[in-house]
């Protein structure tokens, strides 16, 4: 299931050293992977919500993708 704005939206976003918030509801791993990476170069962020739906090893190897730049909430209501 994909959330309102395409996974490639997301990166662009990021990678211009932006700061995204999105539900691991609507993203696989996978996609969330992508859209972590594409903010290295860039300092940019992600914000997780919904995080305790992941695997604990899904969660880091989304954290590799940007260390310090993956925020995981684990509520399920918003910050």
């Amino acid at each position: 299931m994909m959330g309102e704005k395409s996974i490639l939206d997301l990166q662009i976003i990021v990678s211009a050293g932006g700061c995204v918030s999105v539900d691991a509801n609507d993203y696989s791993p996978v996609e969330l992977n992508l859209i972590a990476s594409a903010g290295k170069k860039s300092n940019g962020k992600i914000i997780i919500r919904n995080a305790d739906n992941l695997k604990t090893m899904d969660c880091r190897m989304i954290a590799l993708q940007n260390p310090g730049n993956v925020t995981f909430n684990f509520q399920s209501k918003p910050l």
